[in-house]
């Protein structure tokens, strides 16, 4: 089954967005964009660890613990063409050779914003152009609604410093999923570059566990661009 097809109309998606941006080293309170926040006051939100934070060591084809290529519905497994890893605020990779144009900022309340996971892509609806990356949400119980909150960006490196002339990623895509069972959600770059996007998804559980998965497309096929994706500590949360 392919994702994209799916991702404009999800069931049961609830989602908030907010943006935080950053130049010259300030860091700025992000402040609401958009969609719609489920704000049932019957709802409890127990925070748990049911998933696992980006945090890491910086590097290409590195991942954090539990974090991997996903291997299923045809995305790249070249990882010289359609690397993924984890980067910094200022370099891709943590490279100092390979400076962002323009530095993303800190999250105000995170302690886990300076290192996230980084995928690449080339294609619009061709997996096969895309690099992508799945974690399990773990721990949870049949039948019981949760929220995952996590943060997206899109950058480039400065001209000259890889092989390769990159552009923004148009959109970020995710699917949380079980089988049949699929809770999907995307976040439109068009206005928010250099920026991160708060994203949450809410979703019931029909096991113990779901796969995360995150995958980006460019605005046009062909063109090669970098997406990125910050899970912190405590991202799921259950609402019921």
């Amino acid at each position: 089954m392919n994702l994209t097809q799916k991702l404009p109309a999800a069931l049961g998606l609830a989602c908030l967005m907010m943006i935080s941006s950053c130049s010259k080293n300030e860091v700025q309170t992000p402040e609401p964009k958009a969609d719609h926040l489920n704000e049932n006051s019957n709802l409890k939100t127990e925070s748990l660890y049911f998933s696992s934070p980006t945090k890491s060591t910086v590097g290409e084809n590195k991942l954090p613990a539990n974090w991997q290529r996903t291997t299923a519905l045809g995305f790249s497994q070249n990882q010289t063409l359609y690397p993924v890893g984890v980067s910094n605020l200022v370099s891709l990779w943590g490279k100092p050779t390979i400076p962002w144009v323009q530095n993303l900022c800190t999250i105000p309340g995170l302690s886990t914003t300076n290192t996230f996971v980084t995928i690449t892509t080339s294609g619009m609806y061709n997996h096969g152009t895309m690099s992508s990356v799945t974690t399990k949400i773990k721990s949870l119980t049949a039948g019981k609604k949760y929220a995952l909150t996590v943060w997206v960006a899109t950058t480039v490196p400065k001209a000259g410093t890889t092989n390769r002339i990159s552009t923004f990623a148009k959109t970020a895509m995710f699917s949380v999923r079980s089988g049949n069972t699929f809770y999907d959600g995307s976040v439109d770059f068009t206005s928010f570059k250099n920026t991160w996007v708060e994203k949450t998804l809410t979703f019931t559980a029909p096991g113990p566990e779901m796969d995360f998965i995150f995958f980006a497309a460019p605005e046009n096929p062909g063109q090669y661009s970098y997406a990125h994706i910050l899970m912190p500590d405590n991202a799921v949360k259950q609402l019921n």
